[in-house]
């Protein structure tokens, strides 16, 4: 007579672990699929923008966001900008003031859009939920 027994205690311990563990690990997976996207953002914007580049933990994640009040304009470029009627525009180029009756447009220059496509991967997530399973095993 051949027989296999099945050890519920076993069977429930093992998935009472994975459990408990599933959380945490999806959690750590998103936590560094945000950072992955901050340092993809970073890298490819400038100054200020850059530097305003964050990750917040949200209730339900994590958000990536630029806080520089141009980086929409980083993003997404802009039209010509001509000052008021007896006005000028002032700015400053290479440390020197410079003023202008009318600019042309700014090119976008993405770098949310690129952090948006490195963060759309699920590795790190799977990568946590794998070395779970793992440990688990």
């Amino acid at each position: 007579m051949i027989s296999v027994r099945v050890h519920a205690k076993k069977a429930l311990a093992r998935w009472s672990r994975f459990a408990s563990g599933f959380l945490p690990a999806v959690e750590r997976g998103l936590s560094q699929t945000a950072f992955r996207g901050q340092r993809v953002a970073q890298s490819k914007s400038k100054g200020s923008v850059s530097r305003s580049v964050g990750v917040r933990q949200t209730p339900g994640g994590y958000e990536l966001s630029a806080r520089a009040p141009h980086a929409g304009f980083v993003e997404h470029g802009r039209g010509p900008v001509e000052a008021s009627s007896g006005k000028v525009l002032r700015f400053v180029v290479n440390g020197r003031v410079v003023f202008a009756k009318r600019v042309g447009p700014a090119r976008a220059r993405p770098f949310m859009a690129p952090a948006a496509r490195a963060m759309n991967t699920p590795r790190f997530v799977e990568m946590s939920l794998a070395r779970l399973a793992r440990g688990v095993s």
